[in-house]
């Protein structure tokens, strides 16, 4: 009898563990990457994010938008670290990249060029398309509009602050 009570003790203490881990794997993930946009305080400015979760918003990312407001970017939110790979198909004006880990700057790309200065892609600019990615690995990549990684003195090792809109 002692060992059935023991064992269904176990038993529940394990699954409380089981459920305490997964609502704080769940909760860690920032809920605030839930909105639709969102805001990040990076160096000397705060920029209202649009927020590319599932793969069909980072498949088509910023691609054939004529610009971007001045304040205003596009975060790329992945479920593990690592080494992901960026491009700038489609695109008519250069980005910065602020590669990150966690809320930690981890690498910048300063002033990517679109592929081709044309409005229609031709197959020789589309084999001069180049990837993207950090010799660190990350979780979160900010796509803003060129000259804001300097405007803004983002730095590596800068501490990011995400907030509801």
């Amino acid at each position: 009898m002692f060992k059935i009570i023991f064992f269904v003790v176990f038993v529940l203490i394990f699954i409380v563990l089981i459920k305490i881990w997964i609502n704080f794997n769940n909760y860690s993930r920032d809920s605030i990457f839930d909105q639709k946009i969102i805001q990040a305080k990076i160096g000397k400015k705060i920029f209202k994010l649009e927020v590319a979760t599932s793969s069909a918003d980072q498949k088509q990312g910023l691609s054939d938008r004529p610009s971007l407001d001045p304040d205003q970017g596009m975060i790329f939110i992945f479920n593990r670290p690592g080494h992901y790979y960026f491009w700038m198909n489609r695109m008519k004006f250069p980005l910065d990249f602020v590669w990150i880990f966690d809320n930690k700057v981890v690498g910048l790309n300063l002033n990517v060029p679109p592929p081709c200065s044309r409005i229609k892609l031709s197959r020789d600019c589309l084999k001069r398309l180049k990837l993207f990615t950090n010799k660190k690995a990350f979780n979160r990549v900010i796509e803003l509009n060129a000259g804001s990684i300097q405007t803004a003195g983002i730095k590596i090792n800068d501490q990011i602050d995400f907030r509801q809109n």
